[in-house]
């Protein structure tokens, strides 16, 4: 199989997009070919997010036997910026941080003394 995508690299969907694709490469293996097609005049850049997609073709165990959970990082974020944590989440799923020692949508990392966790 092979899939063909024609993308705006400074889109939304793109972002998303990007992710799956690397997916279905990795889950089916099939043939990949992204073709960028950016909108060739920008006023201002149109991402104002950082974006991790989370999901992994199977099941992996580190070496005691335990289920690895997946996870999204976030490195070298900018310190002054006021950030807001989002679960974009299938409709059908009920998600909620169960644990987050920080205030989730109001995040300056300026003002965190250690890696938020949530």
């Amino acid at each position: 199989m092979n899939i063909v995508a024609v993308l705006d690299p400074l889109s939304r969907s793109a972002q998303k997009l990007s992710a799956i694709l690397q997916l279905l490469r990795k889950s089916i293996n099939c043939d990949v070919k992204i073709v960028l097609n950016p909108i060739p005049k920008l006023s201002e850049l149109p991402l104002k997010r950082f974006y991790r997609y989370v999901a992994v073709p199977e099941i992996q165990f580190d070496k005691s036997g335990k289920i690895i959970e997946n996870q999204a990082r976030f490195n070298n974020l900018p310190p002054k910026q006021l950030l807001t944590l989002s679960v974009h989440s299938p409709d059908a799923w009920m998600v909620e941080s169960v644990f987050a020692e920080y205030d989730l949508d109001n995040i300056r990392m300026e003002q965190v003394s250690s890696n938020i966790v949530a």
